[in-house]
Formats: C-alpha cells, structure tokens, sequence
C-alpha cells in the first residue's frame, strides 16, 4: 500500500491557479512540485520566493543547533562550517590527550586516575550508604607531604587492567589466555591480620610511615578510600573501620627476618562500590584473608554492552537492570502459579461434583422394593453383624 498516496489525497484542495513558480516561471505550482524544464530567458526576481509562502501559516525560526538536536530524524546538518569546526575541535581534543598519555608510564596513570574519578559513572552511583557520612572524618594523626599526584606505576593494581595486560603478553609470548577467574584464583591475595579480641584499643596502631610504601595507606590522603579495606593497616582509620569490624579482620603488615615491617608497595583500586560487590573473602589459617576480586567493572560493559551482553554476574553496571529483571520475571512466575493453583483447584471441583452427581443418579436407578427392604433392614439392624431385630415376642 502506497502511504504517500494516501496522504496526498487525505489533504485538502488549493487553488494554485495564481501561483508562480520560482524555478520555471509557469503558473500552477510550486517550485518544489516543478518538473519543467528552466523556461528561457526566465529569470527569478531575489525576495520573491517567500510570496508563495501562505501568510495564515506562522514561520519557524529553526537555529543550527535544533538542525543538529534533529539528526536522528534523518535531518541533514545545514550548518557544515560549523559542524567542521566542531569536528577539528574534537580531533584536536583526542589527538592532544594521546599525545599526553603516551608521553611517560607517569602520564599515563595520571590520565587513567583522573578518568576514573571525573567520568566513570559506576564510581558516583553505587556507594555504600554511610559513605558520605565516613569521608567527613577528619584524620587526627600526621600528614603525608608528599605530592598527591605523584603516583608510580606500580603502586596502583586495577583488576581488569592488569588481567587484559597479562593477556596481551601472553599472546605476544604465543601462549594460550586464560580465563579472568582461572587467573585470579591462580593469583589470590593474602591479607595478614587479627580479630576482634585480639585488638588491644590501648595500644591501636596508629599510622606509620615505612620507606617505599604506596602513598594511598596514609589514612591523611583523600584518595586514601580507594584502597581496600583490607590492605589499610591503620587501625584508628575511620573510613574503613565499618569493614574490619564486621569481617573480623584487621589488617597488619609483615615483618621481615629482622623483625621490621614489610612495606606494602601497591595496593588494588576496584571502585567506589559496595565492598560485598567487589571482593570475595575466604577465612585461612594463620589469621589470613584470602582475597579474589569479583569482575564487577568490565570495559564492555562501560563502552556499549547490554544486560543481555553482560558477560559477568557480579557486573555493578548493570547491577540494577539485572535486580529489576529478575524482580519481573519472579511476578510472572508467582502469577503464573496462581494461575497453575486456580485451574488445579477447578478440575478438583469439577471431579468432585461429578462424583456426587454419579452418586445421585445411582440412588434414583434403584427399585423400590430394593430401597424399601433396605429402610426396614436399616430400621431393626443393631449394627452388631446380628442380622435385623425381629422384633419384642408376644409372651
């Protein structure tokens, strides 16, 4: 069926017998409608081309910017200097960043810092409900005078940043890629630690600056609530005393054969998320904890993946398309059980009055002598397998 056909004849008729056509000169249509050829020696008069406009109509002034707003109803951008411009510009932006993060391994951490704390959505949405509550403590102790923004390289430990590296070697070395969960049950992390009891409140640790020791563990940094919980060995730490205290487990460092501590060199950087989203604890001997990270950040996922894509359970992006989800499809399914019940419970009720009503008619097809022996039968039996009663004797 032809649309355009029936939306011509659904418009009304206009007499464009007084109406000259722009581009031929001839009367009867407009210049839109025309299929002559340019007449000779024609030549349109400039300005005159808005006569043929009806005055009852009211004009739209239509900017650059709606035009651009319009292009997904297939509306061709008017504006091309403009959009050229516009297209320099974000070439210009995207070769300037590149340049900036291929420059030092240094530039490149602060570049992937920056990005995951100003744009990545999953960091501000899904935080722990007393979060704002906790970052509002204030540290007591000494501050760190180191440059915040001087990070190494190796100080920093994203999960799903350092499977895809270890992936990429392992190609170029002509090895087979493992799977995320293999790699990282292969590569647990054990955190040393007391309980509950074991903490002596008199004595509380208190933070203490060890040579080469990543600068996140100083409880005085803001970007101190990165790291994990269970790598924060100060135990006067108020951000994270919520998690120690209801893992029993509080974190200490090692010591050496000389009996000084361990620095901790690196720590993971998984997220501003619910701890119980990120991490997968498992109680060891020797007081341990050991730790796999849960893949709850996938690139995919980030850039263009759908729930239905989502290659991982534990995945904070679609945390709560998944929870609504299954939320309907357990009303359906409780739905669907009603349904299950009531039609159950009505073939039982059609069974059962047709039993009753077998019954009945049963009753009425007996003769009368039969049912008449039987009232008398049921009038003198005294229900002791005697037989009926004859009857008191005439003595």
């Amino acid at each position: 069926m032809d649309v355009d056909a029936n939306q011509k004849d659904s418009r009304p008729w206009k007499d464009k017998s007084s109406i000259t056509c722009y581009g031929c000169g001839k009367q009867g249509h407009f210049k839109r409608d025309c299929r002559d050829r340019k007449k000779d020696g024609w030549k349109a008069v400039p300005g005159k081309e808005t006569a043929t406009i009806e005055k009852g109509i009211p004009l739209i002034e239509v900017s650059a910017h709606d035009v651009y707003a319009q292009d997904d109803f297939d509306v061709t951008p008017t504006d091309w200097e403009q959009q050229d411009a516009q297209e320099q510009l974000d070439n210009a932006i995207s070769q300037a960043l590149d340049e900036v993060a291929q420059n030092t391994d240094q530039a490149d951490v602060e570049v992937k810092e920056a990005q995951r704390l100003n744009t990545n959505p999953g960091n501000n949405v899904f935080q722990p409900n007393d979060a704002p509550r906790r970052i509002d403590i204030r540290w007591e102790g000494p501050l760190d005078d180191r440059p915040q923004e001087d990070l190494r390289g190796n100080e920093v430990c994203h999960p799903e940043n350092k499977y895809r590296r270890e992936q990429e070697k392992r190609q170029l070395q002509g090895k087979k890629s493992q799977e995320r969960d293999d790699y990282w049950n292969g590569r647990p992390y054990f955190s040393t630690g007391r309980s509950n009891d074991d903490v002596d409140w008199s004595q509380a640790q208190t933070f203490q600056i060890v040579e080469g020791e990543c600068r996140r563990l100083h409880p005085g940094r803001a970007d101190h609530i990165q790291a994990p919980w269970f790598q924060c060995v100060t135990d006067v730490c108020g951000y994270h005393y919520k998690e120690k205290l209801s893992n029993d487990h509080w974190p200490v460092r090692t010591t050496n054969d000389d009996g000084l501590p361990k620095p901790l060199i690196w720590t993971f950087d998984h997220g501003s998320a619910p701890e119980s989203f990120l991490w997968t604890y498992r109680t060891v001997d020797g007081g341990r904890l050991r730790v796999v990270p849960r893949r709850a950040w996938p690139e995919e996922c980030h850039i263009h993946w759908t729930p239905d894509q989502c290659p991982s359970k534990d995945c904070v992006f679609h945390l709560w398309d998944k929870a609504y989800r299954e939320h309907d499809r357990r009303q359906a399914r409780r739905a669907r059980q009603q349904q299950h019940r009531a039609r159950e419970a009505a073939v039982r009720a059609r069974k059962a009055q047709k039993t009753t009503l077998a019954a009945d008619v049963s009753n009425m097809d007996q003769p009368d002598d039969i049912a008449e022996g039987d009232a008398s039968q049921s009038q003198h039996d005294l229900g002791n397998d005697s037989g009926a009663f004859p009857g008191p004797s005439k003595h």
